[in-house]
Formats: structure tokens, C-alpha cells, sequence
């Protein structure tokens, strides 16, 4: 089993994406782990994984408390939506 990885910078180097397709080609990789892309370039694997987007992520601060709050079950007037 063959594993290829690439940083791709964001197809920084937009002149190079040919010379990258090639590359990855000649590699012949079982599974091919491509990092910081973007949706531009897609090569032809019969199987992928997009991560979601960074303005799709939601971030959750939901439980933003110390850990003396936790350990104390204490409830701080902003958590009580009062500020």
C-alpha cells in the first residue's frame, strides 16, 4: 500500500497546479492525503474527504468556565445572560 501526503498551500503556486496533477499521478498512491487545499483542486480519487470550510465551522462556547467554576457548579452572571 502506497501513502502520499502533500501540503498544497492553498494553491498558492496557481501556475503549478499541471505540474502538481502530474506529480500526483506518478505517485500512484493507495491513498493520497492532500492539506491546507481548497476546493480548486480535486484530483480523481474514486474516494474523498472534504473537511468543512472554515466559515462553515461553528464554534461552540458553550462551556467556557474554569475549572474551579465546574468543580463548584458555579454559575457566573454572564452564563445567566446578565453583563
Amino acid at each position: 500500500m502506497r501513502i502520499a501526503t502533500w501540503n498544497v498551500e492553498r494553491l498558492k503556486h496557481h501556475t503549478k497546479a499541471d505540474q502538481m496533477y502530474k506529480a500526483i499521478e506518478a505517485a500512484r498512491a493507495d491513498i493520497l492525503v492532500l492539506t491546507e487545499t481548497d476546493r480548486r483542486f480535486v484530483p480523481a480519487y474514486p474516494y474523498e474527504y472534504h473537511s468543512p470550510m472554515l466559515r462553515e465551522i461553528r464554534p461552540d462556547y458553550s462551556d467556557l468556565r474554569t475549572k474551579e467554576q465546574k468543580d463548584t457548579n458555579e454559575i457566573t452572571a454572564s452564563e445567566k445572560g446578565v453583563c
